[in-house]
């Protein structure tokens, strides 16, 4: 049983829920993975018919949105670094799209 959790923790419970993606499978604890919508009642939230970890939501994102996020990180650090001052001109030169 491969566990990684966000809580860091590698105990396994009997409260875990195991990531669908076949590459991963992991395994964590639903009380650190689920919030539940009223927390201050004590009702533990409804199990999801599918769940994935965090990394792999992650990887399963839009990958027009992760390039595009990317693509935009890119530019301002282009501009920040045009535009920064250095002694005797030993700035790197960066050039825009």
């Amino acid at each position: 049983m491969k566990i990684r959790c966000v809580c860091s923790g590698r105990l396994t419970t009997e409260s875990m829920i195991q990531c669908e993606d076949s590459r991963c499978q992991v395994w964590q604890h639903i009380e650190c993975v689920l919030i539940p919508d009223k927390p201050l009642e004590g009702i533990m939230p409804e199990i999801p018919s599918s769940f994935y970890c965090e990394l792999c939501r992650l990887n399963r994102a839009d990958p027009y949105a992760s390039f595009t996020s990317l693509l935009l990180l890119f530019i301002i650090f282009s501009y920040i670094f045009s535009t920064y001052n250095c002694a005797n001109d030993s700035c790197l030169s960066l050039s825009y799209l």
